[in-house]
């Protein structure tokens, strides 16, 4: 005969219970001489987990939380994990409830018994109320954030799991451009996304263009009157000067004595010549 439904939650609201039976109960029957018994370690995660057992049977899962995650801090333990989960789950906070259960079952599920399948049982349900993301990233090395935590934080082997609503998805790698994504998940919703990032474009080519390159031509410099400053150009043309002078001057001579001109007009073998 199936039990009801009834019966189950009755069973599951006493699990942890039965966790305090189990922890508690072999570690009082211990000797004085046993290793164990004396370990500072061990008295204070049991003080602490038992504190946390009175107030999850008081329904003050709020005290309860941090104090099962104390004793945890100071010794694992499969137990206290398991009631970090339920007591997530009594508190509503339906994506630490699911991470924990899904670690309890990765790290201890092989012992199997009735935990186990709680566990798994209420992992499924508490997942049918969150989201679900199957992400391609390329390139593989680009390092992702989700929310602005690193996406290994929420990493889960069904996918990355989510709460429902709006997430802003950034993806970063060498030498490729960033890629930002805002993504909005209902409750229940399955989606993949895929990120590609584009590589970073080369910078442009600085070489000059070749018709650029071909050597400018110096003009000349023009001669402003520098010239007529210079001493040597004047004593050039001085001597130049002095040359014309004398022909000229035997010239004249030269047809003052001639016979063709005595007879002649002065005035115009002068007019002559300086024509």
């Amino acid at each position: 005969m199936m039990p009801s439904c009834a019966t189950m939650g009755a069973m599951v609201a006493a699990l942890p219970i039965l966790v305090v039976l189990a922890v508690s109960a072999p570690a009082r029957a211990q000797g004085p001489l046993d290793p164990e018994a004396v370990d500072p370690r061990i008295e204070q995660a049991r003080a602490l987990f038992e504190e946390a057992v009175a107030a999850f049977d008081a329904q003050d899962y709020g005290t309860a939380l941090p104090l099962f995650e104390q004793s945890y801090s100071v010794r694992e333990s499969a137990l206290v994990l398991f009631n970090i989960a339920v007591t997530e789950q009594r508190l509503g906070r339906d994506l630490e409830g699911h991470r924990h259960f899904r670690e309890y079952l990765r790290s201890y599920g092989g012992e199997g018994g009735e935990r186990a399948a709680v566990a798994e049982r209420e992992s499924a349900a508490l997942l049918g109320r969150l989201a679900r993301v199957r992400l391609n990233v390329m390139p593989g090395e680009a390092i992702v954030t989700l929310d602005g935590m690193p996406m290994d934080a929420s990493l889960d082997e069904d996918g990355v799991v989510l709460r429902p609503g709006a997430h802003a998805l950034v993806a970063e790698a060498p030498d490729h451009e960033r890629a930002e994504l805002s993504v909005t998940l209902g409750a229940g919703e399955e989606r993949t996304i895929t990120l590609q990032l584009e590589p970073v474009a080369p910078p442009p080519d600085l070489q000059v263009p070749a018709e650029r390159m071909r050597p400018e031509v110096i003009p000349a410099p023009v001669d402003d009157g520098g010239m007529l400053e210079s001493p040597a150009f004047w004593i050039v043309a001085g001597v130049v000067a002095a040359g014309v002078g004398v022909a000229l001057a035997v010239l004249l001579s030269s047809a003052a004595a001639d016979d063709s001109f005595a007879g002649g007009d002065y005035d115009y073998v002068v007019e002559a010549l300086t024509f």
